[in-house]
């Protein structure tokens, strides 16, 4: 049987960079444990953002990617709500080919980020009064209504400078950092847009007590 994830075209960008080093493992956590999501996101000239998803520590996937809009458009704030829009959309359309509704706990180290999540959470209609960044609202709000979300967190960024002992978050954000660090070094200035040549990877996995079954991701 085939499970399509659909994802609108203009919205492919988001997703296509996504990695995952065991598929059928991704599966058996998004449909039987809790899952640590942290993202980051980074801007210079160019937007980047970078995100980790973690189970028991492990990393089970992960995506980067660039932040898209004029030049006038991006900011350090634009790169960091691109970044939870891309793991937020990710999770929910495996959740949706799968008809489940898996656990997530959000975690980023801007706690402007935090605390407009924890109003969406509570459908809070935050994007309809916002001039910036409404549609990055949008599709995260969108998503996280197909997650169980259990915690929205603020973690402490750049752990890895400091002699310290990190937290698992705290070490998932470093990840999450080198990510967007990356994204904006490969970045450019009004991008174009996903093409046919360069779509986003497809799995094949098994859902929980189900048969085998093949995800495969399409516009």
């Amino acid at each position: 049987e085939r499970i399509n994830i659909k994802c609108p075209k203009q919205m492919l960008y988001l997703i296509k960079n996504v990695k995952v080093e065991d598929e059928e493992k991704l599966i058996q956590v998004v449909a039987n444990d809790q899952m640590t999501v942290v993202s980051d996101g980074g801007l210079k000239r160019t937007g980047g953002f970078g995100w980790v998803a973690a189970a028991d520590e492990e990393i089970v996937a992960k995506c980067h990617g660039p932040v898209r809009g004029s030049e006038d458009q991006l900011s350090s704030f634009r790169s960091e709500i691109t970044g939870m829009a891309s793991a937020t959309l990710f999770f929910s359309k495996i959740a949706l080919a799968l008809n489940i509704r898996p656990e997530i706990s959000l975690w980023s180290d801007n706690s402007s980020l935090v605390e407009r999540l924890k109003n969406l959470c509570k459908s809070d209609p935050v994007a309809e009064h916002l001039k910036n960044d409404h549609d990055m609202y949008f599709i995260t709000q969108a998503s996280m209504a197909n997650l169980n979300i259990t915690e929205t967190g603020h973690v402490k960024g750049h752990q890895d400078m400091l002699y310290s002992n990190p937290t698992t978050t705290e070490k998932l954000n470093v990840e999450a950092d080198k990510l967007a660090t990356k994204a904006v070094g490969t970045s450019r200035i009004r991008e174009p847009e996903w093409c046919e040549e360069h779509p986003p990877p497809c799995w094949s996995s098994r859902e929980r007590q189900s048969p085998r079954k093949k995800l495969s991701c399409s516009v």
